[in-house]
């Protein structure tokens, strides 16, 4: 007897997680993050836009002009100060909302130059960013008046993400590194769109899936309201020491906030006349920093024991910080 064939439908594995019937395509239906399960209230930890009014303006001397004439632009009659010292410099900020899981450990067989697998353990973290389609902006009123306002734009944003680990015990820094043979591991656990075998008869929209670094450099566009049009993606590391207790996770791109100083000798700066543009010059990004602490130990390393945010304990005093880095987060510029 020739076996019945059943309708696809049954072929699929249910999931409480994806409907039942299909969906109408539209705009919504689209959105990167709408393929990934829905994640327990508390598991995700959302680090809200830092809209900081004074990051709009900041005063520098231009040192490369200054360099070539000291007193530039000064008169004899005149006590008002050069145009070349001083001056004010205005930008709109940005910024990103960022959410995130929490840490987490997969074993993988990693290639090695030797032509033979090494079994590693990769940490790794997996983030949404979101654009909220505000920004800060630097304005003068009619009357003269300036002021910063956070107003909408509804303008994409360009995410240029550098993220890196950084070990309190050992002063280790482990910049985040593509992994290809880890993120199939990571995407079974995390990723929704491999549950269903006839996703794309069920679900028009293309399976979501998550992105690399390199791959989240791209144009966020911003989130209507009643949508996510956010983007995932994970970071990974591997050969973390295993002292490592305590560590910060530090992410840049997430806005166009910077600060920059010209450094100086004897109260005089370094750039001199000839000198390549920028000479002395150093550029500090806003840059996120997430801390996290773990109770465990060096020979059975689990990621149940990672914790998020900053615990005060015996010996935690040894690292030195400040009561302003005691927090769970922080916005710095480095």
């Amino acid at each position: 007897m020739a076996a019945c064939a059943l309708p696809a439908i049954f072929l699929a594995r249910p999931s409480l997680a994806q409907p039942r019937t299909p969906v109408k395509k539209t705009a919504a239906s689209t959105a990167p993050s709408g393929r990934f399960r829905a994640a327990a209230p508390g598991v995700e930890t959302t680090i809200p836009p830092d809209f900081e009014a004074g990051a709009t303006f900041s005063r520098h001397d231009l040192v490369e002009v200054l360099a070539v004439d000291p007193e530039f632009g000064e008169r004899s009659f005149s006590k008002s100060r050069s145009p070349a010292k001083d001056v004010v410099f205005t930008r709109n900020i940005w910024c990103l909302e960022l959410s995130f899981k929490p840490m987490r450990m997969v074993w993988v067989d990693v290639p090695s130059t030797e032509g033979r697998f090494d079994r590693k353990q990769i940490w790794y973290l997996l983030y949404r960013v979101k654009n909220t389609g505000k920004e800060v902006a630097r304005t003068v009123t009619g009357e003269g008046e300036v002021k910063s306002e956070l107003v909408d734009t509804k303008q994409p944003v360009r995410f240029a993400p550098r993220i890196w680990l950084e070990s309190w015990d050992t002063q280790k820094a482990y910049p985040d590194r593509i992994i290809p043979v880890a993120l199939p591991e990571i995407e079974k656990r995390e990723d929704a769109g491999h549950r269903l075998l006839n996703a794309q008869e069920l679900l028009p929209e293309a399976p979501a899936r998550l992105l690399t670094t390199i791959e989240m450099e791209r144009e966020i566009p911003p989130s209507p309201e009643g949508q996510d049009l956010g983007i995932w993606g994970v970071a990974t590391w591997e050969d973390i020491d295993p002292t490592t207790d305590h560590f910060s996770v530090y992410i840049q791109g997430l806005t166009n906030a910077y600060q920059w100083v010209d450094a100086k000798e004897n109260d005089q700066y370094v750039y001199k006349k000839g000198d390549p543009i920028g000479t002395g010059r150093k550029l500090l990004e806003k840059t996120l920093r997430l801390n996290f602490w773990r109770p465990s130990d060096i020979y059975h390393e689990h990621e149940e024991e990672i914790r998020y945010g900053y615990h005060k304990h015996p010996g935690i005093e040894r690292f030195g910080l400040k009561p302003e880095e005691q927090v769970d987060y922080r916005w710095i510029y480095r």
